[in-house]
Formats: structure tokens, C-alpha cells, sequence
């Protein structure tokens, strides 16, 4: 069955693509109609620590930290919860009770993740803190940075465009109940991710993973390519020169791909180029400085790509360009981020 969508990019001409008939189809049309938070203004869902302090008194925090972390140092007030329990811990005491819900991790990427997938279940009013509790005070603040950097493999960027794969199929989801409605499918999907760990840390991880590890296990120094790996970049002035759009060297690794997910664009629509991503490649996303990678890899695990973020984006990866250019000022962790506020124990 042919599907041809009319989206609101109406100068945009894209060939019409074979969803076929399957529940994955079925999910994504269902995501689009509802809200498409994904391709929306409202995807990048974060709240600084001066907003959370101010308003400690009408938002609730949850913080999903190790138990150990959480006891060293948290919000006064705050909740500590195992990310698999979110969901069910945020249905059971009514949402709409508050007018935010905050989700706390570490360096802010992880509960990203996690803060997505329940957007994507329709609770509208999930934030996340940025940069996690580094951004809360000098205490917490090692895990960022000890990771901004110049790497030592930029030497491997180019600035050559790489081409997106040509449209193909999307993957194929299988539930245990095949009779069940399309939002008990979504529940199924959700808290089956929910489940997944994201580790900030750069441990051996589905959902995340660092620029080294992805060098050490994927990158063929000799052919200068990556294998089994379809690497995007999700931020156009990481790819293009910041200020006039001529490309920049050295702008990205070898063989990414752009995919852009800035206003009014939004490329991961299915009437644009959702379909050029591989079902038979492990797809890794990299922003600036991992917010929105990690809310693009919620999403098209969601759907059933096998993705994952880069941990700490190009703030790990080319740190100097990040401070070069004030377009990224508001992408930049720096140690004007870290605002010392008051914490318990």
C-alpha cells in the first residue's frame, strides 16, 4: 500500500514511500497525528537550574540517579526513582497535579531519554534538567568536565556531504499481543524502554555510547569509513560552517550524514526522510551536546532502529569550535553553567 502524506512542507518534493502494512506503520502514522513531538517546537523540552529553583514549590523533581548519587547530593525535595519505574510512579500520582515534572540525571542526556519516551506517551509536561545536576552545582560537575574536549581523532573529520541511503523499508515491530489497540502497543513499546539503561558514564551500553568506544569498535582507519554504522549528524551548523553555510574543515567524521532537525525542517518526518535511515545498521546521533541526540535515539528505538547517542555530542568531540562561535553559546557547557545552588543529603 502506497501512502502519500501531505505534511505542512509543501515546497518539499519527496518520492512516496511503501510503509507497507505493519505495526511499526501503524505507530509512526499514530505518533505524527498526535501531537508529532518528535518534529515539533516543543522536542527540545529542557529547563535550567535557575528555572528549577524557582520554582521548586510547584514542580515535582524526579531524580533518577543511582541511590548512592542521590544520597551524596540531591535537590531538597526531590524523588529518587530506577528509570524503569517513571511511568508507572508518574500515572499513579496524576500528572496534570503539577504544572512541570523534571526529570534529573547526571549530565542531563540520560534523562533526556527517558523524558521522551514519556512525552511520546503523552505526558505533555515532562522536563529535563540541562546538563543534569552539573548544571546544580561544582560538586556534581566533574562528570561534564572531564569530558569537554578537542578528541584526538578530529585529525579523521572532513568536510566532505555525504549522501542519505536511498528510501527503504521501516522496521518490523512484534508485540505479544497482536490484537491489542495502537496505544497498548505505544505502552508496550514505552515501558519495554524504559527498562533500557542509558549510561552516561560510557559503559558498554544499547542506548549510548562515546566517541572513543565508537573510533575503537567501528572505525576502519585504513578505508577511513565506519562499519555497520550510519552516523548522523542532528545539528546543520555542526555540519555546515556556523555563520555562512559553507562547509567547514574539519566539520564532522568521515561518512555523516545530515539530518536536519532544526525549525522548520524537521527531516525524520515519514513525508520527508524518515525511510533513509538503515534497518540493518546501528544508527549513532550526535548534536551538540547530547540533548537532542538522545531524544532522537528515544524515538527511533520507539520505532524499532537500532540507534544510539553520542555521549556529550560535539562538546566531546571538537570542544574549541563549540567556544569559537557564539551560535552555540546556549550548546556550550562552560563553568558558567554551574550555578552552586543549595542541595540536601
Amino acid at each position: 500500500m502506497i501512502i502519500s502524506l501531505t505534511g505542512c512542507l509543501g515546497d518539499i518534493t519527496v518520492p512516496p514511500v511503501d510503509f507497507g502494512i505493519n505495526s511499526t506503520a501503524e505507530l509512526l502514522l499514530y505518533l505524527e497525528e498526535n501531537g508529532d513531538y518528535i518534529n515539533s517546537t516543543e522536542t527540545y523540552s529542557i529547563i535550567t537550574a535557575e528555572e528549577v529553583f524557582n520554582s521548586l514549590n510547584e514542580i515535582l523533581v524526579l531524580d533518577i540517579r543511582t541511590s548512592g548519587d542521590y544520597t551524596n547530593g540531591h535537590i531538597e525535595g526531590s524523588v529518587n526513582l530506577n528509570h524503569s519505574a517513571l511511568l508507572d510512579y508518574i500515572i499513579n500520582i496524576n500528572p496534570d497535579t503539577y504544572e512541570k515534572i523534571v526529570i534529573v540525571s547526571s549530565a542531563g542526556q540520560s534523562a533526556s531519554y527517558y523524558a521522551t519516551l514519556l512525552r511520546l506517551y503523552g505526558i505533555s509536561n515532562i522536563y529535563v534538567l540541562k546538563y543534569g545536576m552539573a548544571s546544580w552545582h561544582a560538586d556534581f560537575a566533574s562528570i561534564w568536565l572531564n569530558e569537554i574536549q578537542d578528541a584526538g581523532i578530529t585529525e579523521t573529520f572532513n568536510n566532505i556531504y555525504n549522501e542519505k541511503n536511498n528510501f527503504t523499508v521501516l522496521p518490523s515491530l512484534s508485540f505479544t499481543n497482536s490484537q491489542i489497540g495502537i496505544e497498548g502497543k505505544l505502552g508496550e513499546r514505552i515501558d519495554i524502554l524504559l527498562q533500557e539503561d542509558f549510561n552516561e558514564l560510557g559503559a558498554n551500553s544499547t542506548v549510548s555510547i562515546t566517541l572513543d568506544r565508537l573510533y575503537n569498535n567501528n572505525f576502519d582507519y585504513f578505508e577511513q569509513r565506519f562499519t555497520d554504522t550510519y552516523l548522523i549528524c542532528a545539528s546543520w551548523d555542526l555540519y555546515y560552517y556556523a555563520q555562512t553555510g559553507i562547509l567547514d574543515n574539519p566539520g564532522h567524521p568521515p561518512t555523516t550524514v545530515l539530518y536536519n532537525t532544526i525549525v522548520p525542517w524537521y527531516e525524520l518526518r515519514s513525508t520527508l526522510y524518515l525511510q533513509t535511515l538503515p534497518i540493518d545498521e546501528t544508527i549513532v546521533i550526535y548534536d551538540y551536546n547530547g540533548h537532542i541526540s538522545a531524544t532522537l535515539t528515544a524515538y527511533l528505538r520507539l520505532l524499532g532502529y537500532n540507534a544510539k547517542s553520542i555521549l556529550f555530542g560535539y562538546n566531546g568531540m571538537h570542544y574549541s569550535r563549540m567556544l569559537e562561535f557564539p551560535i552555540f553559546s546556549n550548546y556550550t557547557f562552560t563553568t558558567a553553567e554551574i550555578k552552586n545552588f543549595p542541595y540536601v543529603k
